[in-house]
Parts: structure tokens; C-alpha cells; sequence
């Protein structure tokens, strides 16, 4: 509701700049540069659906566009596909309605990048290909260079890095790293992976050199642990472990003077791996357990789950190898040594035999014996991780339920303050003989102290769903089925709120809060002699 005030007092204002039917396009402009200095969150959205709608209006080209790809950007960034595409594709109808191929460009190029984070490979290509071609039409290099760059990142996820490769690299030949760090950045990162990943490592290493220094020049500190990770990988797979050691040393500290804490488990997971190849097998294990403990402390416990599997599974099969591994080792040295006694005879080659086995039996139980050890420990420290969890989850939520109460009737309050503004809106188009602007003014100032209700509705949802997250999984395992609404309602309802609040909350009368209540009973099957927050909250 808040934006919707502040909608109609930015078309006010700029209503003002309009002259002889030309529009004064300076603030709409300053607007959108403070959008694309800022990162896109639910705040830059709703300003953009402002220019937007504005922009419409007035028929500004430009306003439009830049709305339309910040919306799409916006969608695909929290999965919301389906409005991702249309708003790509809206942009696709005004480029082909002003006869414009720049926009269309960038309405392929859009498409391209939703059908890509959808999975759909062949469209997306489809996509890219076209962008490709429009882009050449009209000699527009930047755009053909991040065109070369998706094309040869579909390849290389795809695992054709014969293909992905020259595409990358054309990429890196249409940009000038001194304009667009960015954009040069990326596409160097995705060379050195593909260099890396097609088995040409010491290809990689002028990209992944040349992308740290990048991030000096433009002091991206964020940006020093990934890449000093990325140059320690490249010279693991060279078998320079000297330097990759350093490296990694760097990107610890970068990481965790950061507290990049993603990095910082990747990175123990690769100084695994690489003290795994030196056969330091007793480093490889203390780095596998860091990585171990922190990625469970970074991940959810849905996540941490399925790691917990993977990571079992992996190193299930490490053991395994190393186990393979040697009993080919002892296998060929019995071979060998089968080969030398038979030529010496066959009494000592039985001989030779029968100890061979007995040590071999003997290796086998030490060795088994010490993977039951450290399977042991490793699932006696997964035990205690997972009670500390749980103890710290189930404190977080009774914080969370105090939290989310006096945020509710925070919100409450803010929209009887939003109904009261409204009100004085409509008095100011009543009266007569008033000063409008000066009251005008006066409701400005009053408004700038209660901009956040949107975003408090937002977080209280959120952070409604989040509590009450198992307690609806129990109502639909019983009840069945149940719309987003309903559980919203059922968790304002079980925070104990009055009608009151909850119709404040919600934007409704208190008799529409009630006949929801009534419902909701009946789909629950609730008496109406019970207290119905009380048996939610012991449901």
C-alpha cells in the first residue's frame, strides 16, 4: 500500500516536468541509475514496477525497457520462471512494435538466460543463437561477447569443452577488460574451468591469474579466496603441490577473514583431495573432517541430510579405491613373486604363497579394522552435531514465535497508520479551498517514518511459514491440502492474535477475518466450543 502512495506522489512530481506534451525524462533517469547501482532485491523490484508503469504512460521507450529487463532479472533470481518469461517476452512485442533490434536483442538474450536456469538446454540455445545472429546484424560487441559466453558455458555444462572453448574464447576477444572487469572476469573464470575440466590444467592458469588480478585492480576483496581456490586447483592437477598448497593457504585466509564460509569448505575439500593424491592419508582425513563439520554448520538440516549421504557415499568410495588400489599393489607383488619362485622351484614358491596370503589376511583386518575406527568416530561426531542442532533449532524457533508475535502487531499498528493516510488522502480531494500542496508536504513527512510495511508483511510471512513449516506438513497429513492462504491464516491465528490485528494485518474487515475462522473450523473439523488457537498451538 505504501508503494501505491508513493506511486501516485512520483507521478505527481513528475506530472510537473511535462511541457508542451514532452516529458522530462532527468528524474525518471536518476531513478533508474540508483536501481543499477543497487543489488536486485523486492525493494528494487517494486521501484521498477513504478517506472514501469509510469514510463507507459508517458510512452518513454526507454523506462520501459530498462523496467521490463529489471523485473526479469528480478523474477529469475527468486525462480519465479513463468513471470521471468513474460517479462522478457513483453519486451520481445516493444522491440518488434518500435522496429527496435537492440531491445529485441536483449529480449533474446533474456529468454535465453530463464530457459537455461530452467534446464531447457535446446531452447535456451535457441535463444543464444538468435541473440547471436541480431547481434551481429547490428555490430553490438559487448552483447555477442556475453552471448559467446552463455553458449560456451551450455557446452561446458554439457561436457563438451572441445566446443565450449573457442565460444569462451571468442567471448574474451570482443571485451576490453579495462571497461567491462565484470563480464571479463566471468568469462575467464569459465575458460579456466573448461581448460580444467577438458584435462589441459596448465591451460588454466593464465585465466585464473589473470581473473585474481582483476579482482586486485578493482578491490572485489570477496572475489581473492574463490580465486586463489581456482589457481590452487589448477596446479593440484598439474602435481605443482607446492604451490597449490600456498594457494590454498591464501584462499583460507581470504575466505575466512570474509567469512565466506561456502569457500572455506570447498577448499578443505580440495586440500583433501590433494593431500590424498601426495598420499598423506592422515591430512587428507583432518581436512575432510573440517570440511565436514563446517558445511554442516553452513547448510540446513534438509541439506545437511542429503550431504551427510553423498558424504558417506564419497567416502565410502575413497576407502574403497585406496582399497582396490592396494590389493592390486599386493596383488602384482604376488605375482611377481609367484613368477621368481617358480623359476626357483615349486616347493619355495608354495611357501612364498601361503605367507603372502597370511599378510595379506592380516593387512586386510588392519585395514579394515581402521576404517571401522574412523567410521566410528565420524559417526559418533555426526550424532553430537545433530543433538546440538536440533537443541539450537528448537531455542531459535521459541525465539522466532516471541519475535514473529511482536512483529505482528508491529504490523497491525503500521496499517491502521496506512488507513489513516489514506484517509487524509481522501479528505485532500474533498476539500475545497485548502492549500493541497502544503498538505501534501505535511503527509510526505509523515509517511517517511512508515515505508517498511511491505516489507514487514513480507518478513512476517516468512517468517510464519518458516515457524510453522512441520506444523503444516501434520495439518495437510491430516486435513489434506491447504492454499497458502489458509496456512497464513491458521499461523496468525495459532500466534494467538485478535481479529482485530489479524484484520489489520491482512488488509480485511474483522467480519471477513471471521467467516475465515468459520471456515477454516469446518475444513478442520473443529467444534466451535474449542478454543481455536489453543488447539493449534498443542496440534
Amino acid at each position: 500500500m505504501v508503494y501505491r502512495i508513493m506511486t501516485i506522489v512520483f507521478l505527481v512530481l513528475c506530472s510537473k516536468q511535462v511541457q508542451s506534451q514532452e516529458v522530462d525524462t532527468t528524474y525518471i533517469n536518476s531513478q533508474i541509475e540508483s536501481i543499477k547501482r543497487a543489488a536486485i532485491n523486492q525493494k528494487t523490484f517494486e521501484q521498477a514496477e513504478i517506472i514501469l508503469d509510469f514510463s507507459q504512460q508517458e510512452k518513454y521507450i526507454e523506462g520501459i525497457r530498462f523496467a521490463l529487463v529489471h523485473t526479469g532479472d528480478y523474477y529469475l533470481k527468486v525462480n519465479a520462471h513463468e513471470q521471468a518469461l513474460l517479462s522478457y517476452q513483453k519486451l520481445y512485442e516493444l522491440g518488434e512494435q518500435e522496429d527496435r533490434k537492440d531491445i529485441v536483442n536483449t529480449a533474446y538474450f533474456g529468454l535465453g538466460k530463464v530457459y537455461d536456469v530452467m534446464g531447457r538446454l535446446e531452447k535456451a540455445a535457441e535463444y543464444f543463437s538468435k541473440s547471436e545472429t541480431v547481434s551481429e546484424m547490428i555490430e553490438d560487441e559487448k552483447c555477442l561477447a556475453c552471448v559467446y559466453n552463455s553458449i560456451g558455458v551450455l557446452y561446458l555444462r554439457q561436457g563438451n569443452y572441445e566446443t565450449a572453448i573457442p565460444y569462451l574464447t571468442k567471448a574474451k576477444s570482443l571485451i576490453n577488460p579495462k571497461d567491462e572487469q565484470k563480464i571479463t572476469a566471468e568469462i575467464n573464470i569459465n575458460i579456466g574451468i573448461a581448460y580444467v575440466q577438458a584435462n589441459q590444467a596448465e591451460r588454466s592458469l593464465p585465466y585464473f591469474e589473470s581473473h585474481l588480478n582483476l579482482a586486485k585492480q578493482s578491490k572485489d576483496s570477496l572475489e581473492f579466496a574463490p580465486s586463489y581456490g581456482n589457481l590452487a586447483y589448477a596446479y593440484q592437477n598439474v602435481s605443482d603441490f607446492e604451490q597449490a598448497f600456498t594457494y590454498y593457504d591464501s584462499s583460507l585466509y581470504y575466505s575466512n577473514l570474509f567469512q565466506q564460509d561456502e569457500t572455506t569448505y570447498i577448499t578443505y575439500l580440495d586440500m583433501s583431495d590433494a593431500y590424498n593424491l601426495k598420499q598423506d592419508y592422515q591430512n587428507a582425513l583432518t581436512y575432510y573432517k573440517k570440511h565436514h563439520t563446517l558445511k554442516n554448520k553452513v547448510l540446513n538440516e534438509k541439506n545437511r541430510q542429503q550431504i551427510n549421504e553423498l558424504e558417506v557415499k564419497f567416502e565410502t568410495a575413497q576407502k574403497e579405491r585406496a582399497l582396490i588400489k592396494k590389493q592390486k599393489e599386493v596383488n602384482d607383488l604376488v605375482m611377481a613373486r609367484q613368477k621368481m619362485w617358480l623359476l626357483i622351484g615349486g616347493l619355495c614358491a608354495s611357501l612364498i604363497i601361503m605367507l603372502l596370503i597370511f599378510l595379506k589376511v592380516k593387512g586386510d583386518n588392519q585395514r579394515k579394522q581402521k576404517l571401522m575406527r574412523v567410521q566410528e568416530e565420524l559417526v559418533a561426531i555426526q550424532l553430537k552435531n545433530k543433538e546440538l542442532e536440533a537443541d539450537q533449532l528448537q531455542k531459535e524457533l521459541e525465539n522466532k514465535s516471541t519475535d514473529l508475535t511482536n512483529l505482528a502487531l508491529d504490523i497491525a499498528r503500521k496499517n491502521e497508520f496506512a488507513q489513516q493516510l489514506a484517509k487524509q488522502l481522501e479528505d485532500i480531494q474533498t476539500a475545497k479551498g485548502t492549500n493541497k500542496k502544503d498538505q501534501l508536504n505535511a503527509i510526505t513527512k509523515f509517511v517517511k517514518n512508515h515505508l517498511k510495511i511491505s516489507e514487514d508483511l513480507a518478513l512476517l510471512q516468512s517468517n510464519v511459514d518458516e515457524i510453522n513449516a512441520s506444523f503444516y506438513e501434520k495439518l495437510e497429513a491430516k486435513f489434506g491440502k491447504l492454499s497458502p492462504n489458509d496456512k497464513y491464516m491458521l499461523g496468525l491465528i495459532r500466534l494467538n492474535l485478535s481479529l482485530k490485528d489479524i484484520a489489520s494485518i491482512k488488509n480485511i474487515s474483522p467480519t471477513s477475518v471471521k467467516v475465515n475462522r468459520y471456515r477454516l473450523r469446518k475444513k478442520l473439523n473443529l467444534p466451535t466450543d474449542v478454543n481455536f488457537a489453543k488447539y493449534l498451538q498443542d496440534f
